[in-house]
């Protein structure tokens, strides 16, 4: 079993992503911002993080950006879950340290074979 670390803002997307991370038999952390995130990844092992990157404060590139300049953490994969409002937000999560991109909206089955990829 895995623990997988979901951040998002929108609460019902925060619920959804949840249950289908749960329905395959993972541990789900929830936050609702990056520095809830954070505060999490310091008390948990974490296997996998579920990120959206249009954050209220610190918001998704920053997080991911420094999540991989620690050398604590830089080995968690994270996923950016987002809204592609504009087609350089995928490289900008790449190049901030995203490991994968999943646009929003998206099917379940590719949320679940994403899980599957990196677990």
């Amino acid at each position: 079993m895995a623990t997988v670390l979901v951040i998002e803002d929108d609460e019902e997307n925060l619920a959804l992503i949840s249950s289908i991370v749960a329905s395959l038999g993972n541990d789900v952390l929830q936050a609702r911002n990056a520095q809830v995130g954070y505060d999490l990844l310091m008390e948990h092992a974490v296997d996998l993080i579920l990120l959206d990157l249009r954050l209220p404060g610190m918001d998704g590139w920053e997080f991911a950006s420094h999540m991989k300049n620690d050398a604590n953490l830089n080995h968690i994969p994270i996923v950016a879950i987002s809204v592609e409002v504009e087609k350089s937000d995928k490289r900008k999560a790449f190049d901030a340290g995203c490991d994968d991109y999943l646009p929003k909206p998206f099917p379940i089955s590719a949320l679940r074979a994403m899980l599957q990829q990196y677990l």
